[in-house]
């Protein structure tokens, strides 16, 4: 007799959870299915003439927070995972003057690679693109160097600690269209501008941080430069 009650609350006992591992797994699916809903809808969105507003206000007003200085978008176009395109860039020093005007940005990389720290890109292309590099002999820096300071890592505090590993970063074609650079540096008499009109590489090694590279083809065209004294 105490067996077979024994065996009935058992058998009672496993088809209980039987079913919370049922219920349980139906709403874990659920969740998932909702999610990825959630997770295409939100895709769909950011591609909309609207969602792209909305992510270039997000982008410039962070830009304009981190940089505290002024940043103006124009227009930022995409297509994830695999290019970006930002329009009509404009970007003040800290002295109100311009440092950088960019009529088009268009970068062709593999946005599922940053994820891993692999920095693959296809194509870099600059059109119209200005920059004004100086400084002044009451400063210590170039006016570009607040950019610096906002975008690196804070220090470790070691300094004999050193990072030796390669940079993980690719580049494959760059084009330049009608580039134009001016800098200046008073504190050492230097004031030169440049001028380029076209240029199209296609580069096999291209490593920053050992200043390695490797250019397989290119083409330059209309390139301009005047030193003043």
């Amino acid at each position: 007799m105490y067996s077979g009650s024994n065996s009935q609350a058992e058998r009672t006992a496993t088809m209980t959870y039987k079913r919370i591992l049922k219920k349980t797994g139906r709403i874990l699916l659920y969740s998932l299915l909702l999610l990825l809903l959630l997770l295409c809808a939100g895709l769909l969105f950011i591609h909309t003439s609207y969602g792209k507003k909305i992510v270039k206000n997000q982008v410039q007003s962070y830009l304009r927070k981190k940089l505290n200085t002024t940043v103006n978008i124009g227009e930022i176009d995409y297509r994830l995972p695999q290019w970006i395109e930002i329009k009509q860039l404009y970007l003040e020093d800290r002295r109100k003057d311009t440092l950088l005007y960019g009529a088009n940005v268009y970068v062709d990389l593999d946005m599922i690679g940053l994820i891993r720290g692999k920095i693959d890109i296809e194509k870099v292309s600059l059109k119209n693109i200005q920059a004004n590099l100086y400084r002044n002999r009451s400063d210590s820096f170039f006016n570009y160097q607040f950019i610096i300071d906002a975008f690196s890592s804070p220090s470790t505090g070691d300094p004999a600690t050193k990072d030796t590993a390669r940079m993980n970063i690719s580049l494959k074609n760059c084009l330049f269209e009608n580039i134009r650079c001016r800098y200046r540096d008073d504190v050492t008499g230097s004031d030169f501008m440049a001028t380029i009109q076209n240029f199209d590489a296609k580069l096999k090694t291209f490593q920053t941080d050992r200043l390695a590279f490797d250019i397989d083809d290119f083409s330059l065209q209309g390139v301009e430069v005047s030193i003043r004294k």
